[in-house]
């Protein structure tokens, strides 16, 4: 089978994303405009100021600071030449604006580091609860919002333009990740850091292709190498934690992730693809739960004994195959502390060796031996259930 070149493969997932990116973006203006059915614009709001009618000026004084960011280059523009009483009403809604909006929260927070101010802005509730409200956890916060100000302004002010602006950044991440010779600037691991905040929210929408170039940069060399620093490496871990809990996306990357950085979230994704138990994935979720997994994990891997789908084959005469069912039972061997070569798993490995789950010792030549080892694994562990049960009487 034909593979393309990492860099091909990577490029294509740019231009797709890009072009996702754009199309998702005049949707989501679409979709934007719909719901709100906006009457007036931001100019003629600003005009209503100066109406003869009180109700027409309250309204539009109302509207505008509900416009968020928006409405503030367009008054501040304005307010020279006004009326002194449209000036004065400008001066009040900006004034109102520097306070609540965005910029204005952001600001105030950087001036008190304090969790009451970051309650304010956008993600604080979901990221306190992953990393923590004391002062670091804070610092942290506000480096991720300097970082992606526009993502988390517009999660504020224009929620329904996040998704289509979040398929854009990753992009561009995605970008920073490719071979150049001209590029000097590392990975921006903040900025990512902000996107996997945001992307673990399950209640914003993840266009088409974001979440495979998200899953991709977990791998990302200069990500990895934090996450195991002792200072920002449990902060980090939390937040890919969190993004790979999210429903339906692909689980082949953040398994490996959670394989190399063991986190409590790694063996909840194994158990759930085990549950399905769909093409290849099954491989790397066995295979985290025989690294990670405990006894409880039991019932699902027995589930799958009988599971035929072939893992690993042989194009030899041998006829050695791995099954599903088969590294399932390993696994199950192995997590009740017992060797799987007793139970007819690789009988020709050097036993002085500690076994290994590789492709040439979890599987089986034949039927037969798959039947026999299975045969062997009730009769040893209902005899051990029956003991166990006998102690207790």
């Amino acid at each position: 089978m034909y593979v393309l070149p990492p860099a091909f493969r990577t490029a294509s997932l740019t231009a797709l994303l890009l072009v996702g990116a754009i199309c998702a973006g005049r949707l989501e203006a679409q979709e934007d405009s719909r719901d709100n059915n906006p009457t007036k614009s931001v100019a003629q709001l600003i005009e209503d100021l100066g109406a003869d009618s009180f109700k027409v000026r309250l309204s539009a004084r109302d509207a505008l600071k509900n416009s968020g960011q928006i409405a503030i280059d367009a008054l501040r523009k304005v307010e020279p030449t006004s009326t002194p009483d449209v000036k004065a009403q400008i001066r009040s809604i900006l004034s109102y604006l520097a306070r609540e909006s965005f910029g204005g929260r952001l600001s105030q927070l950087q001036n008190t580091l304090t969790a009451e101010d970051a309650s304010a802005l956008p993600e604080w509730s979901r990221f306190s609860k992953l990393v923590g409200s004391d002062k670091k956890s804070v610092e942290l916060f506000l480096r991720l919002l300097n970082s992606e100000a526009a993502l988390f302004g517009t999660a504020m002010n224009s929620p329904k333009m996040l998704p289509a602006q979040i398929q854009l950044r990753v992009a561009e991440l995605i970008q920073t990740t490719r071979p150049s010779s001209t590029r000097k600037e590392p990975f921006p691991v903040d900025s990512y850091a902000a996107v996997l905040l945001l992307a673990s929210n399950g209640e914003i929408r993840l266009p088409g292709g974001s979440s495979t170039g998200i899953s991709a940069m977990l791998q990302q060399p200069q990500f990895m190498d934090l996450v195991r620093s002792p200072t920002q490496g449990p902060a980090l871990s939390r937040l890919a934690g969190a993004y790979i809990l999210r429903e339906r996306i692909a689980p082949a990357v953040p398994m490996s992730f959670a394989r190399r950085h063991p986190i409590p979230e790694g063996p909840i994704l194994a158990r759930r693809v085990l549950k399905t138990a769909r093409g290849s994935y099954p491989l790397p979720a066995l295979m985290l739960l025989a690294e990670q997994g405990t006894v409880q994990d039991l019932p699902l891997l027995e589930s799958l004994f009988m599971n035929k789908f072939v893992l690993i084959g042989k194009r030899d005469r041998t006829g050695y195959l791995v099954e599903i069912g088969d590294l399932a039972l390993a696994v199950a061997i192995h997590l009740r502390g017992r060797d799987p070569r007793d139970f007819g798993f690789a009988p020709d490995s050097n036993r002085s060796q500690v076994f290994r789950f590789v492709s040439e010792t979890t599987g089986f030549k034949s039927g037969a031996a798959r039947t026999a080892s299975r045969a062997v694994y009730s009769e040893t562990f209902s005899a051990d259930a029956s003991a166990e049960k006998s102690k207790a009487e």
